[in-house]
């Protein structure tokens, strides 16, 4: 329409964002919306909206539209259908309203499914406002398909206590048929010591499984390989329970480090503590650390030098093997000086004489 200032209409000031000509153009329609209006002057007030969305919303329309205004031209104009906008708006992702991750086919039932799903309703009306009549004409005259089946007329009221983004579950009372399907696998938690990770293990494990209503039992054998991590997944397909679909979940069981009492875990290094006394930090020691194999010794010592206490070592090559190498990292021996709680006379007169 010629002359009319599409900033004005909107209500946004001219250097607005996309978001708030959204926003704006947004609750000028559902307010101005010929269904609900009943003013006279409300379809040409909706129209007027549309044509300034669709120049205001997009950003060659706007630029274009930009530049004439700033030229003294007042005739930039547009073909558009009001009714058709509106209802690429509430069922596009661009739109604050639009609330699932798959497609939109931009059919009536899925612009009224969509609408009445999203949290934005709740944010851009008052709790007092009824839309489904504005909707009404969207809807389907036979019964819908699953999941969604038709409103009824009582009044919808979205509740400002729910939390921005919150979604309610499906349930018959919101209109919805519930349908959940198990997950394609089931996964359980194998907790295994650190030994059997460094050195590899072979677990017999008993799984009771559901089958067509039924428990049964199967004994698994589980092949933890050296070098394992926390995480590491060992899966078993076709080996979980029976899905309403007639498949057979996969089982996958996740690698659980148990803690150990000498050793801590940094990857594919080792950490152990080594406690000395004085006497070993200052004149030197041999201390043997037994591997997580349990047959061998690691050996670290000291002489002809003083050890400080929090100082490390590290001993190339006694760490975890590597599960894909089988190459070991190392293993990072940190002492421990622990000081006498005492001195005698006499040897605290010896050690001035010495020190």
């Amino acid at each position: 329409m010629e002359g009319n200032d599409y900033y004005e209409i909107l209500g946004v000031p001219k250097n607005a964002s996309e978001a708030e000509i959204k926003s704006a153009y947004r609750k000028k329609a559902l307010k101005c919306h010929p269904d609900r209006n009943k003013d006279k002057s409300a379809k040409q007030q909706f129209q007027q909206i549309a044509e300034a969305f669709e120049v205001l919303g997009d950003k060659n329309k706007r630029r274009q539209y930009d530049r004439e205004r700033a030229g003294g031209k007042r005739s930039f104009g547009t073909n558009v259908d009001a009714e058709d906008t509106f209802a690429h708006f509430f069922s596009s992702p661009g739109s604050s309203t639009y609330f699932t991750a798959t497609s939109t086919s931009g059919s009536p039932e899925d612009l009224f499914a969509h609408f009445f799903s999203s949290s934005a309703m709740s944010q851009s009306s008052s709790e007092d406002e009824d839309f489904t009549d504005l909707f009404r004409s969207y809807m389907p005259k036979q019964p819908a398909s699953p999941p969604y089946t038709t409103f009824g007329r009582k009044k919808f009221r979205p509740s400002r206590r729910q939390p921005s983004g919150y979604y309610p579950p499906p349930s018959a009372s919101c209109g919805f048929t519930e349908f959940q399907e198990k997950p394609q696998y089931v996964k359980r938690p194998l907790p295994v010591s650190l030994e059997d990770l460094y050195t590899g293990a072979i677990k017999k494990l008993k799984v009771t499984r559901n089958l067509s209503k039924e428990a049964s039992d199967k004994i698994l054998t589980v092949n933890v390989k050296a070098g394992m991590k926390t995480g590491s997944k060992i899966s078993f397909p076709g080996e979980g329970d029976a899905l309403p679909s007639g498949k057979i979940q996969d089982l996958v069981f996740e690698v659980e480090e148990k803690p150990h009492a000498s050793f801590t875990r940094q990857g594919d290094n080792l950490q152990t503590t080594v406690k000395l006394t004085l006497k070993e930090a200052l004149t030197g020691f041999n201390k043997a650390i037994p591997r997580l194999d349990g047959q061998t010794m690691a050996t670290v010592e000291s002489q002809n030098r003083i050890i400080q206490h929090g100082q490390e070592e590290i001993l190339i090559g006694e760490g975890m093997p590597n599960e894909e190498t089988g190459e070991k990292g190392d293993l990072i021996v940190r002492f421990q000086v622990e000081l006498p709680e005492s001195l005698t006379p006499e040897q605290t007169e010896a050690l001035k004489n010495i020190l």
